[in-house]
């Protein structure tokens, strides 16, 4: 940007009065046409220099794109292209990049600063130069936009119009304060999807010249520049109201963005309907801080602001809800300040403090109306926060107590006979160093483990003084089994007391077999150390497994810290779904801390205990305590979240002292039921002491029903049997918690309190009917007892979620409209999606985040019914699934793809649905077997079906299967191959066994019900079903021979009779077991293990009687073949109907197919082969594309048309189909040709060739075909006409005759004549041959291809014209377009023509001036 400094000198020294102002006058004309001729935009600076310095630039950096992308840095996922073809007004060389696909406001360019020159505390002047093409279509409202790379300071916009340039033109100076690196050239949200160039980009240091020099600037009083980091800049231009709205206490008020004042830029805030209330109050625009600034710092805040009409007394006010100091609704700025309508008034607020035990702060501007009824609206600009500094000593903010540094640790050996600090966990567990075992190299000794109860018992041992806050360690565990034959050993931390409210942050898990040592080992970053207690310990899901540990090695890592050093910026999830329900997370003490804080606070509004709430976390040695809840709900309630209690009674960590005697026998009933009222009534009032208003909701009971779902009304014969409380109480004990807790919540005045029930596998059907009958039965039967009472006794459903990227979401939405139709809430309580491993694939991310966003729509589409959406974990290293990374965000706290997934479910679904993965699909022949165990004749003809798929990845026991049917069975005979056989684990599916899977109506429906089945038989014929009465009538035999083993089943059918082309979902599993638990499991179709209870992912197995092809023989009548019905009816799945037209004399024949026959041959995927004497077509029936209409294949042997050379008879086909003509296949035809073999010389030479109608030519399809034994077969995928030819080069196809006669009144120019179809060459009329449509063949229709032209250039046509008149045609045809000016007339030329004449003007009167004179 260049600045101008003009000096007009007058000297009057021997000159007279009047010829001084003659030369004057002269200067002042000569100058104003010397200015006019400038260049737009000379002489105009972009900032207003000061009074009393003068602004001088010195450009430092251009970018033109002419050699290539240049300084330009790529900002999100846009594509980006240099082009050098685009010229628009400031981009006269055409150079240009653009900036292409774009989703995002910041799917962009930047500019570094260090690349383009750009130094810290500089000011430069920015200038951008772009533009967007006339076929956009820009969104109202779309800008581009001027911004930096981090804090996305708002610099500068410009509106994109189509068609049209636009100019990014901004002052900035460098602020080293903050982390930005680059400024980025993008558009406001409106304008995310458009496209546009940037064709010249230009940076110019501004530097202001002193006015003299050593002199003092600085204005008496004037305060010095602060230094801070603005942390908030809220400019408006994007149309994002950036959180402000009406104050909530007070009534009225509206805020919107408006176009019709601003201070800066061309948009700012407007707050509209202002009222006053009753207590005088003034509605009021308010913005919540509390998740923007940070507590313990001091910052600066100013705004302005300006009103619609008149005066007013205006100042800012705010709510910083802080126990530390008195004034909480205090005046930010001095008392008020006047505002009007004419200009902008800055408020300002210096030196804010927010200490650092805020939990709450507001600002709000608010009127001191006076009583005066006519508010005018305000309107707010330019509103910008700076942190200053640190709060030095804030009460509140004490320091953590230092730590002394972590002593190291020594690898324990157990070599010196001692348990080096390990104890029992659980108390009871007996800890035994013994030399039965050993690991240490040299060594003797290992620690035995025994007599453990419960799973969580194990060795403990504390590390607390080994471990260093926020370090990275190794910690590895030697373990052996000792028994079960197997079992699952885990190595996990505690972080934080019982007290404090622990962690625990799962580290490694193995599945061990006895006998063999196993490494449990893993990192992990001790982010916490609770109340300065972390603790390893080894533990097993199998409470009966005793183990030998040793060699347990602490290492610290030589990582630095691999979390973020701050969250990423990015949109609450809690704001994304503000409008539908909260969004929750299960957390402990140690969360509310550092950078989890950070994170817990940014997304969530909600939290739920995950351990420190249970039952047995409330109780020491027998007495109640809510010394951990305490804490924990302290912390929730200081970080301004509300708080869903969990949970009241469970049957797991619970406290057996309320419903067992000391000899382990249950209490009475009216005991135990005692002792539950109390406990209930102990943790809702201590709960309610703490956190009072911020407790929503209670799961009162959780998990209390466990077993076989056959019967879904008899709910009370499957509750959990491990319940205390159901075996000291009875099956009434669920109605009797919920009763006492809608007690204790209406005594403490929670009317509204909502109680839960909770459980998990919500997806499963008949699961989820019985969770259904029981609430709908308990909430009856409270109805009856309590009349006077319309609540609900259970008031709410909760969902666990607990899912994994296998499940069927349709399984999801039948239970959850199940759940809404008891007319209760619905919470989501405990979401995580199992993906994979600890580290996911890209695929496993794409089909989590996928789930994730179909879980969203569905919780959307029902929020109504639904209040919270609660994720079990913040973290993959928080989660108690942590090997299966099922959370949002991953180890390190960094965003996955599933959040962004969340951000717009709708788009992410549509851009991402997965590929349609087709089942497998066979046959099951028909026949009766004897089901004796042996492999009768009746067998030999089945299909075999392979069971080679593994659902893990443990490849083991494999077989194969065969299946046969009659009119009221299925048979399925297997044969396995197994390396060792094992019947010992209780659970059925974990034995040596044989699965199979149907669905007799192949319904594909989500859940079991009518015809659907699932029958296991183990290698000793010992029979299971699910669900259980299918059993009947079924019958099976096993052989086993060494370690494999046969079955034989006979299935009854129940819904369906067996019949021809009748198609089933079909599997079949082998669970292969070693030492009581199941190692793998191989499968015929299914990978995802939900066939127990998703018929949808069966496979497909068609019934039919035979497997041979349908062979007919058409009836002809004038050349047209009609298709017996019976014949279609007997076409199987993926079979063929064969038609033999070999005795049919005709040369042609029209296949007819009516609309019906098209519609079954459709549905079997069948095949159509029609065979002539010399020709044999086989068409796939799917391409008949026209729906189910009637269709006609057409083939028709050429007699007019011959070609000596050819060797077979030429044909021309085609298929017709509603009128339409199909040319073009997406399945390949195939077509097989009879040759004259006496005519062939070289085999290899012979192809199918077929004439193309658009080159008017013989071309070869696709290979040409195989040639074996007089017949040579190609495939196609369009028709045409065809014949065999021998030919080596296929340059002798040209020399071929066609069968498109030649028109004689058509003359084809010669394409090498100069005087046709050349751009160059002039016309008689002195064009240069080109229309004024663009075409260059002389036509004036838009024809290409030169058949309307003559040699001479003139048109052949009938209604000829003279040179004149075709002239005029010409020029009439001219579109608008062609009479605008090029783009290089733009408005410079207007001005240097008005300059031009203002100068002759000036000088012409000069001249008759000094003539007249």
């Amino acid at each position: 940007m260049r600045y101008f400094a003009i000096k007009i000198i007058v000297v009057t020294g021997g000159e007279t009065k009047n010829m001084v102002k003659k030369k004057l006058k002269k200067a002042i004309i000569v100058f104003l046409a010397a200015l006019i001729l400038l260049p737009p935009g000379w002489g105009l600076p972009v900032v207003q220099a000061a009074e009393d310095a003068t602004p001088e630039s010195n450009i430092i950096f251009t970018e033109t794109f002419e050699n290539g992308q240049g300084a330009a840095v790529q900002s999100g996922g846009p594509s980006l292209k240099v082009v050098n073809d685009k010229v628009f007004d400031g981009n006269d060389d055409g150079h240009a990049l653009y900036v292409s696909d774009r989703q995002n406001d910041y799917d962009a360019i930047d500019f570094p600063f260090e690349t383009v020159g750009m130094e810290k505390d500089k000011t430069y002047v920015i200038t951008v130069n772009g533009y967007v093409d006339a076929d956009t279509e820009s969104p109202d409202g779309a800008q581009a936009a001027l911004k930096t790379n981090n804090t996305y300071a708002d610099l500068n916009f410009a509106d994109f119009e189509d068609g049209k340039p636009f100019q990014l033109q901004t002052e900035f100076t460098v602020d080293g304060s903050t982390d930005d690196t680059a400024f980025r050239i993008q558009s406001n949200e409106q304008g995310k999807s458009v496209s546009f160039y940037v064709g010249y980009v230009e940076v110019a240091e501004l530097t202001t010249a002193d006015p003299g020099e050593g002199e003092d600037t600085k204005n008496p009083g004037e305060e010095e520049e602060r230094e801070g980091t603005v942390v908030l800049s809220q400019s408006f231009e994007d149309d994002d109201l950036g959180g402000w709205e009406s104050l909530s206490w007070v009534d009225g008020g509206t805020a919107e963005i408006s176009a019709e004042q601003s201070s800066d830029g061309s948009k700012s805030l407007l707050f509209k309907d202002r009222i006053i209330d009753e207590e005088n109050n003034v509605s009021s625009p308010s913005l919540n801080l509390t998740t923007i600034l940070e507590p313990g710092y001091i910052y600066d805040i100013s705004l302005k602001v300006k009103i619609s009409d008149g005066e007013d007394l205006i100042h800012i006010a705010s709510k910083i809800d802080s126990p530390t100091i008195d004034n909480q609704y205090p005046w930010l700025t001095n008392g008020n300040i006047e505002v009007n309508d004419e200009e902008w008034t800055l408020l300002e607020a210096k030196n804010v403090n927010l200490p650092a035990d805020t939990s709450e702060f507001i600002i709000w501007v608010e009127s001191d109306a006076g009583g005066n009824e006519n508010l005018p609206d305000l309107y707010i600009d330019e509103v910008i926060i700076t942190q200053i500094g640190e709060i030095e000593n804030t009460p509140g903010d004490e320091d953590e107590e230092p730590r002394e540094p972590a002593l190291e640790f020594e690898t324990i050996t157990f070599e010196n006979g001692e348990l080096n600090g390990f104890e029992p966990r659980g108390g009871n567990e007996e800890l035994t160093v013994t030399d039965e075992a050993n690991h240490t190299d040299g060594g003797s000794f290992a620690l035995k483990v025994e007599n453990r109860e419960q799973d969580w018992n194990g060795p403990s041992l504390n590390i607390e003084q080994y471990i260093d806050r926020g370090a990275e360690y190794k910690i590895s565990v030697w373990a052996q089994l000792i028994s079960p034959g197997s079992a699952e050993l885990n190595l996990s931390s505690q972080i934080g007391s019982n007290e404090f409210g622990p962690d625990y942050p799962p580290l490694a898990t193995v599945n061990a077999t006895a006998g063999e040592w196993v490494l449990l080992e893993s990192t992990y970053r001790y982010s916490s150390v609770g109340d300065n207690y972390v603790t390893i310990y080894v533990q097993s899901s199998n409470p009966e497994a005793t183990f030998y540990i040793d060699d347990i090695s602490i290492v610290k890592t030589d990582s630095a810290p691999s979390e973020p050093q701050e969250i990423e910026d990015l949109t609450p999830l809690k704001d994304i779904y503000k409008d539908h329900f909260l969004i929750g997370n299960a957390v402990s003490s140690t969360s509310f801390e550092g950078l989890e804080l950070e994170l817990l606070t940014k997304h969530h509004n909600l939290v739920t205990a995950e351990n420190v709430m249970k039952p047995e976390s409330y109780y020491n040695n027998g007495e109640f305590t809510s010394t951990a809840a305490d804490s924990f709900l302290q912390r929730a309630v200081d970080n301004g979240f509300k708080i869903h209690g969990h949970v009241l009674l469970w049957h797991s960590q619970s406290e057996d002292s309320l419903y067992r005697n000391p000899d382990g026998s249950y209490k009475g009933r009216e005991e135990a039921l005692a002792n539950m009222h109390e406990h209930i009534e102990n943790v809702m009032r201590s709960a309610d002491a703490i956190a009072g208003d911020n407790i929503i909701s209670w799961d009162v009971v959780n998990e209390a029903l466990d077993g076989d779902w056959s019967n879904p009304e008899d709910w009370k014969s499957i509750l959990r049997p491990a319940s205390g409380w159901l075996q000291a109480i009875g099956d009434d004990y669920i109605y009797e918690a919920f009763l006492k807790a809608r007690q204790v919540a209406d005594e403490l005045g929670r009317h509204d309190m909502i109680l839960y029930y909770n459980d998990y596998n919500d997806h499963i059907q008949p699961k989820a009917r019985t969770m259904y009958h029981m609430v709908k039965d308990i909430n009856e039967r409270y109805a009856r007892e309590y009349p006077n009472d319309d609540r609900k006794l259970i008031s709410g459903v909760g969902m666990q979620a607990h899912y994994t990227t296998d499940v069927n979401i349709d399984n999801v939405r039948e239970s959850l409209e199940r759940f809404i139709s008891l007319g209760v809430e619905v919470g989501i309580t405990e979401l995580d999606v199992g993906a994979g491993g600890s580290e996911l694939t890209e695929e496993q991310e794409l089909q989590q985040a996928y789930f994730y966003a179909q879980l969203f729509q569905l919780y959307k589409e029902h929020s109504e019914h639904i209040s919270r959406v609660t994720l079990w974990g913040l973290s993959d290293r928080h989660s108690w699934r942590s090997e299966n990374s099922p959370l949002l965000f991953d180890q390190n706290l960094q965003a996955k793809l599933a959040y962004y997934a969340l951000k717009d479910t709708e788009k992410f679904i549509e851009e991402n649905a997965p590929e349609e993965v087709l089942p497998e699909e066979s046959y099951a022949l028909y026949g009766t077997p004897i089901i004796d165990g042996e492999i009768d004749d009746i067998w030999n003809d089945a299909v075999i079906l392979n069971i080679n798929k593994f659902q893990d990845a443990h490849n083991t026991a494999t077989g194969q299967a065969r299946v046969l049917w009659d009119e009221e069975h299925l048979y399925v005979l297997v044969e396995v191959n197994d390396s060792v056989l094992d019947d010992s684990a209780s659970n059925a599916h974990e034995q040596d066994s044989v699965e199979v899977f149907i669905d007799e109506q192949n319904t594909k429906a989500a859940s079991y019900g009518d015809g659907h089945g699932q029958y296991r038989v183990n290698y000793k014929n010992v029979q299971s079903f699910n669900p259980g009465p299918i059993g009947e009538g079924f019958e099976s035999q096993t052989v086993v021979n060494g370690t494999n083993y046969l079955v034989e089943m006979k299935i009854p059918l129940n819904t369906v009779k067996g019949q021809h082309n009748h198609v089933i979902g079909f599997d079949v599993q082998i669970n292969d077991a070693v030492d009581g638990a199941r190692k793998g499991v191989a499968i015929w179709n299914d990978l995802t293990g939900m066939g127990w209870s998703d018929p949808s992912v069966f496979g497909v197995l068609n019934l039919v009687n035979s497997l041979a092809p349908v062979e007919t023989k058409p009836e002809v009548n004038d050349e047209v073949a009609t298709i017996d019905d019976e014949a279609v009816e007997s076409v199987i799945r993926n079979g063929s109907l064969e038609l033999d037209l070999k005795d049919s004399n005709t040369s042609s024949v029209k296949i007819s197919l009516t609309k019906d026959q098209v519609s079954k041959l459709k549905k079997q995927n069948a095949e159509i082969v029609v065979e002539k004497q010399d020709i044999k077509l086989e068409i796939p029936s799917s391409l008949l594309t026209n729906g189910e209409e009637a269709a006609e294949i057409n083939i028709t042997k050429e007699e007019e048309f011959t070609l000596e050379e050819a060797l077979s008879p030429i044909y021309d086909f085609t298929i017709v189909q509603n009128g339409d003509t199909i040319s073009q296949f997406t399945t390949p035809i195939t077509l097989t040709f009879e040759v004259d073999t006496s005519r062939i010389n070289n085999p290899d030479n012979v192809k199918v060739v077929y004439f193309n109608e658009e080159t008017k030519a013989w071309e070869v399809v696709g290979d040409g075909g195989k040639y074996k034994d007089g017949y040579i077969t190609v495939q196609t995928d369009h028709f045409s006409m065809f014949t065999v030819l021998e030919f080596e080069d296929e340059e002798d196809l040209e020399e071929l005759p066609t069968p498109i006669p030649e028109d004689p009144d058509t003359e084809i120019p010669d394409v090498e004549d100069p005087d046709v179809d050349d751009p160059d060459t002039e016309t008689p009329d002195g064009d240069t041959g080109g229309d004024a449509d663009g075409d260059t063949d002389g036509d004036t229709d838009g024809d290409t291809d030169g058949d309307n032209s003559q040699g001479d250039g003139t048109e052949s046509n009938d209604d000829s014209t003279t040179d004149d008149e075709s002239t005029t045609e010409d020029d009439d045809s001219s579109t608008e377009d062609d009479k605008k000016l090029p783009a290089t007339a733009t408005s410079t030329y207007n001005f240097l023509l008005v300059g031009l004449v203002m100068l002759v003007a000036g000088s012409a009167f000069l001249f008759f001036r000094r003539k007249r004179a």
